[in-house]
């Protein structure tokens, strides 16, 4: 796993985060998107990642492909809602959790207060990684909700580079 890299995603890898986008089965893009999504309407999501506010993680295998995205959505002032998609042949390996912690270590720096997330109760791998970050889960109808405080990482907890996107 040594050739894997986890960073921040930029304009640069619109056509990746499509492309992970695309490969996702029916069934869990239903499961990330709590809909069915038009092929055209994950292009315009795509092209827009790095729109202001938004934070965004990927695990990208050797081969340039991303296996996993953890994403943050400004939702209030001070407030970020998360969502994250992994490959199927690719979860239960970590990468979410990967993901998942760098992007609220960057949030942290970034003054980030509270993160948010929501997911359906059936989703058993999403409410695994939910509980693994560190958030508390309360039922709402066929969905559960997360939230989680932040505290701002110390001088040594994260270096300023890595707070960029």
């Amino acid at each position: 796993m040594s050739d894997w890299q986890l960073r921040a995603l930029n304009a640069n890898d619109a056509e990746s985060y499509l492309a992970h986008w695309l490969a996702l089965p029916g069934a869990v893009r239903y499961r990330c998107f709590g809909r069915i999504v038009p092929d055209a309407e994950l292009r315009t999501l795509a092209e827009s990642i790095v729109a202001e506010g938004r934070v965004v993680c990927g695990m990208f295998a050797p081969d340039g492909s991303i296996a996993g995205l953890a994403q943050a959505f400004p939702c209030g002032e001070g407030c970020f809602e998360l969502s994250f998609s992994v490959l199927p042949e690719w979860q239960g390996n970590g990468f979410g959790r990967s993901a998942g912690e760098r992007l609220c270590r960057m949030l942290g720096a970034r003054g980030a207060r509270e993160l948010r997330l929501r997911c359906q109760r059936s989703n058993l791998s999403m409410r695994a990684l939910a509980v693994c970050l560190g958030f508390d889960l309360t039922p709402r109808g066929e969905m559960l909700v997360g939230e989680r405080t932040l505290m701002r990482p110390g001088t040594g907890g994260l270096r300023a580079d890595l707070a960029q996107v």
